[in-house]
């Protein structure tokens, strides 16, 4: 109960917010034993820690890995430690902690500055109220400011890394990398995927205002951007020695209790969804526009899939092939109706069709025996589905998923859906499984496409065709975004932890050594530093050797920079330069707890 009122980071909605109501906690009883909160009151910045090998598991166990390296209390939150795993590490001996520390617990009623308190305080000063029952509680003012400035330094933190991330793939502007970064996601594929992301809302806004439809091309394009997951659970499919394909799933899922949920990639990509499910409808052969849902889109990248018969799928499946590469054909028996062993089916069955998919939409039944051919070259493949037991989805979730493109179905269309396609024949007597008055049940069925298939090529259709060399003489001349690969193995696999923490992180300029000035700047303007929307970008440009300081700058060991949001002139400044600059402008000791309050605008 403490937990989920302390912390209510939701993995699921990529908050890190902590509730503080000292209220409710005063009510709550104590989650750690008294020595830990005691020994973590007195935790520092500073305080050195070493924590054991991984003992944890599921996303423990790959959020420890990230902060395991840490050497510092501060160093562990921000490689994403949350405050509970601090204590509960430290109870349970993952932790060791080692001074410096402070003599006596933050009293934070006595605190006149809160632009001093580091960003370890605020996160140790809710656990105060489990040291000492007898303290009186922070007032509600107090613990609001405590609230905000956290929230602070970790829009801090986030901008920061999005520096550094659009920085490490040569990303031109950092706000295209997406608002939160998926639990499973490293740079990398943050990157790609953000990108991919802002193309194929440009796309969609060309589609828009030409009145045109998404072409394979277009897709594509998209495609090539895309961060696939390095996906280990897909076993079906993988060929003896593979321990993974690049594969990814949109839509709707179903987890391990049976509850159907959003995927990730939907949740944060939504113009990529929205840009993929597009396509379908403005490609869908008129034969399906009444008869076809998707609640589940797969996105695959270079592997050919070995033997395999899909399970959890309600329905045909529409799958469509792009890229340029040689051979990589789908293999697919349209009479396989379980009786065999999927091993015996290429051995005894006749009825394999071998299909180009890059030419041209294919429906079929993915519960069917299918494989894909050895290729070379580049190769993508787009499946749409729906997913087992999609009526149970939130009333909610479907409405999302629609605005996004997808076409949810009714339980009602589910006998529909499953007779689409006819029923497969089986093979005769060596097929194992279902019974002959089964089998003659479902050959009576009514279909809709009177095959265990049905393929649309795109040399029939000459509309589109023209479609294809309108849209490539279109972006010809606007060169797709780009993404660089990881160049530096050790740096990318840190930057994949999350946030690269440098030990010596408050070096050189940092954007929390920072105070407000005013809207107006009236005093050494040869120390403004121009050109930068607010002090993140302006330290990172300093530190990065993107500028040439000026030397009056190099000498103060402070400058001012306007910031675009807050319409505010702020001055940053090097380690050891804080009282010099304060002096430097005029602010008073008065004037200082005004704006310490306001200092490390991590939005700024």
């Amino acid at each position: 109960a403490v937990l989920a009122h302390h912390f209510s980071f939701g993995e699921a909605s990529g908050s890190e917010v902590c509730a503080l109501d000292c209220a409710v906690c005063e009510a709550m009883p104590s989650t750690y034993k008294a020595a830990t909160y005691a020994a973590a009151s007195l935790w520092l910045e500073s305080t050195k820690v070493k924590y054991k090998p991984n003992p944890k598991s599921g996303k423990s166990f790959h959020r420890y890995a990230k902060y395991e390296k840490a050497k510092t209390v501060g160093e562990a939150l921000s490689l994403g430690s949350f405050p509970a795993d601090l204590l509960f590490d430290y109870e349970h001996g993952h932790l060791q902690v080692s001074p410096p520390f402070r003599k006596q617990p933050l009293d934070i009623e006595k605190v006149t500055n809160f632009g001093e308190l580091t960003e370890t305080d605020l996160a140790i000063v809710r656990f105060l109220a489990f040291v000492d029952p007898n303290r009186k509680a922070p007032s509600e003012r107090i613990m609001g400011d405590v609230k905000e400035r956290l929230n602070r330094f970790r829009q801090l933190r986030r901008r920061m890394q999005r520096l550094e991330v659009a920085k490490v793939f040569g990303m031109q502007n950092a706000d295209d990398l997406g608002d939160a970064k998926g639990f499973w996601e490293c740079g990398e594929t943050w990157a790609r995927r953000s990108t991919a992301d802002k193309e194929a809302r440009d796309i969609l806004a060309a589609a828009e205002t030409r009145g045109r439809k998404i072409s394979d091309h277009e897709l594509l394009r998209v495609l090539r951007l895309w961060g696939f997951r390095m996906n280990e659970t897909r076993k079906n499919v993988m060929r003896p020695g593979q321990t993974w394909v690049l594969s990814d799933t949109l839509g709707m899922t179903t987890d391990r209790t049976g509850h159907i949920l959003k995927r990730e990639e939907t949740r944060l990509y939504v113009d990529f969804n929205k840009l993929v499910c597009r396509w379908l409808h403005d490609n869908l052969p008129e034969e399906l526009k009444d008869s076809f849902w998707f609640t589940s889109i797969n996105i695959n990248k270079n592997y050919a899939a070995r033997l395999h018969r899909d399970s959890n799928n309600i329905g045909p499946s529409i799958i469509k092939a792009f890229g340029d590469f040689e051979e990589g054909r789908l293999n697919y028996w349209p009479e396989d109706d379980h009786g065999l062993h999927l091993e015996d089916v290429p051995k005894i069955a006749r009825d394999k069709k071998t299909l180009d998919i890059s030419t041209g939409t294919l429906l079929f039944d993915g519960s069917r025996a299918h494989a894909v051919d050895e290729f070379k070259g580049e190769r993508y493949s787009v499946v749409f589905f729906s997913c087992a037991r999609f009526w149970k989805a939130p009333a909610v979730l479907r409405k999302q998923l629609t605005e996004f493109g997808f076409r949810i179905p009714p339980r009602s269309a589910v006998p529909k859906m499953t007779s689409t396609l006819r029923p497969p024949q089986g093979y005769g007597k060596g097929s194992v499984g279902r019974s002959a008055a089964l089998k003659k049940a479902a050959r009576a069925r009514m279909s809709l496409v009177k095959a265990g298939y049905a393929f649309w090529p795109l040399s029939e259709d000459r509309a589109k065709q023209q479609r294809e060399r309108d849209a490539a003489r279109y972006w010809a001349s606007r060169p797709a975004r780009k993404v660089n690969e990881e160049k530096d193995k050790t740096g990318a696999k840190s930057l994949s932890l999350g946030i690269r923490c440098d030990k010596h992180r408050h070096e050189g300029w940092h954007p929390n050594h920072c105070f407000l000035l005013g809207p107006e700047l009236s005093v050494h303007r040869n120390l403004e530093l121009k050109g930068f929307p607010n002090v993140v970008d302006a330290a990172s440009a300093l530190n990065g050797g993107e500028v040439s300081v000026p030397k009056a700058i190099t000498r103060a060991g402070y400058c001012v920079t306007f910031s675009n949001r807050t319409k505010a002139y702020y001055v940053m400044y090097l380690e050891g330069k804080r009282e010099k600059a304060m002096v430097a402008f005029g602010l008073n000791a008065a004037k200082r707890c005004k704006t310490g309050q306001a200092a490390a605008e991590g939005g700024a």
